[in-house]
């Protein structure tokens, strides 16, 4: 099993193993919470988070190459042109001259590093995390309204929790003699 995705806060239960939990992948995603790998790219639906891929689509830029196979090679999926050399991923592939830009010569492409750390927007959620879960990277609150997009993002993903069943009494105090037993809430964890 994949490690668990931490802002899916509602740790139910993740039926293909990916690291996702069935209701964040119906609710959040609009994946398939019986495939690991919902667009058959290569990719298990949590992956594409770290590489800013679509997981609903093979080849989220594209440009003829799918996702699985621009990572492998190290081209970025949602770009068609990744070192901007005016030649397409896919042609520089069928060449064998594809490469990344790794400015600081760590070994990690420079687009990784953006996708796994820049926060263009200061809302917590990684652009990475927003190229996945197709939110405007550079707004905090991306249609407007008064939640923001990690907080949208993190209710959604508990609108399938089980609710707590009350046992109040009149007195709005819980009543010992009618008491049910009580469901266990997910609770934000980081991992």
């Amino acid at each position: 099993m994949a490690k668990r995705y931490s802002k899916d806060w509602n740790r139910g239960p993740d039926s293909d193993g990916d690291g996702l939990s069935d209701s964040f992948e119906v609710n959040v995603l609009g994946t398939d919470p019986h495939k690991r790998d919902t667009d058959g790219d290569g990719l298990s639906d949590l992956r594409e988070k770290d590489f800013g891929s679509n997981p609903l689509m093979f080849d989220t830029d594209g440009d003829g190459v799918g996702d699985g196979r621009e990572v492998t090679v190290g081209t970025d999926p949602s770009m068609v042109d990744t070192d901007g050399d005016g030649v397409s991923d896919r042609d520089e592939i069928i060449a064998g001259t594809a490469t990344a830009p790794d400015a600081d010569h760590d070994g990690v492409a420079d687009w990784v590093q953006s996708v796994r750390d820049a926060d263009m927007d200061g809302d917590g959620l990684t652009d990475g995390e927003e190229q996945w879960l197709r939110t405007n990277i550079l707004s905090p609150n991306s249609d407007g309204d008064d939640i923001g997009d990690l907080r949208r993002r993190s209710s959604a993903a508990t609108w399938a929790a089980t609710p707590v069943p009350s046992t109040a009494g009149p007195s709005g105090r819980p009543s010992r003699s009618r008491a049910a037993p009580r469901t266990r809430r997910s609770h934000p964890t980081s991992t």
